[in-house]
């Protein structure tokens, strides 16, 4: 079983065995406290921070266009009052991300962050693949959580338990492209067909005018399900389920007949697959890509029926240097001269201007 170095500072846990220096604190690490990662504390991991945000709350709102039309969301927003008022502390942040939000961070938001503040960084840790990152956020293995979807009831529980707060912050929205083996030549579908597709009441492409041939319709197991998937009954028994979005790429690239659905900036980078358009109610057909961009005007308008929020989901009430270098990053992220110019540039909608 792996083993890690224990900070005697910061009590950071994952430290690897042959670091010399914490790389969370950048304290040494001479004292050699061994610990096994599956018999990990359940304390709070430190970081040094030496500089405190200066927050504004205040409440927003975005629309979310889903399947079945526009919903109207609130929310509380921490941000800087201005760019010049976000410091990111010297520091290590441990998040889990879905495949888009993960590319936005590490090859966007770090870059960005690498320029103007070199002792920060992110780090993408997937800790148990079969574990909800919002329940190992609760356990102090993460200290933020990027999700298309806000965090649930069960959740709230755990965190009352724990004597924390879940906060949740949208910070940008994207759009949901649905995407076939290159060979298919159904070009559009109608919300109302998604769900037949899906729901197995529609099996074969010749009945949304199509080729004769069966559809392998895939989900990704667990937690990756989105907002059209949660409004369906009964799935169809023909439904293919995987783990991650690279097997289901595979699958969509060597079967004729498969569907998936991924992130509008992750499928114009796609080669050789075919990109569906969608109906909305006024009956336009709309794609999510437009010359290898994503359509970011008909997300924003709400003219492409399905997009979804983007959230940071991060603990409150642990105060301490853990806390300002979450509060610190999120309103980098959300600040409108800072992380929402480059939101925009990889091809999501940002929120605020």
């Amino acid at each position: 079983m792996k083993q890690y170095k224990i900070c005697q500072n910061c009590e950071y846990s994952y430290n690897d065995l042959r670091a010399k220096n914490c790389e969370l604190c950048g304290e040494s690490l001479d004292h050699k406290r061994l610990k096994s990662k599956a018999n990990s504390s359940k304390k709070t991991i430190n970081v040094v921070s030496k500089n405190k945000t200066i927050k504004t709350n205040f409440i927003a709102a975005a629309i979310v266009v889903l399947g079945l039309g526009a919903f109207l969301y609130s929310f509380t927003r921490s941000t800087a009052q201005t760019s010049e008022a976000v410091q990111l502390p010297s520091g290590l942040l441990p998040y889990w991300g879905p495949p888009c939000s993960v590319r936005l961070m590490s090859n966007k938001i770090a870059a960005e962050i690498k320029q103007d503040h070199p002792n920060f960084r992110l780090r993408f840790t997937d800790n148990d693949e079969n574990k909800d990152p919002i329940e190992e956020l609760l356990d102090d293995q993460l200290f933020l959580v990027l999700s298309e979807k806000p965090f649930l009831d069960h959740h709230n529980e755990l965190a009352k338990k724990k004597g924390v707060k879940l906060t949740g912050t949208p910070y940008a929205i994207d759009g949901i492209a649905y995407i076939t083996n290159k060979n298919t030549n159904v070009k559009s579908l109608t919300i109302e067909q998604l769900k037949a597709i899906y729901e197995g009441k529609i099996s074969n492409w010749q009945q949304v005018g199509g080729e004769d041939r069966k559809i392998i319709p895939i989900l990704l197991s667990g937690l990756g399900r989105n907002t059209l998937f949660l409004s369906l009954g009964e799935l169809s028994n023909s439904t293919r389920y995987v783990q991650d979005r690279k097997e289901a790429m595979s699958i969509v690239k060597k079967e004729a007949g498969a569907l998936f659905y991924t992130s509008a900036t992750l499928a114009a980078i796609e080669k050789n697959i075919n990109v569906i358009s969608l109906q909305n109610q006024e009956n336009q057909i709309v794609s999510p890509v437009i010359n290898g961009m994503p359509n970011q005007k008909a997300f924003s308008s709400g003219q492409y029926p399905q997009t979804r929020m983007m959230y940071t989901i991060q603990k409150e009430g642990i105060n301490g240097p853990v806390q300002d270098m979450v509060n610190s990053f999120v309103a980098y992220l959300t600040s409108p001269e800072l992380g929402q110019p480059i939101i925009e540039k990889s091809g999501f909608v940002p929120l605020y201007h």
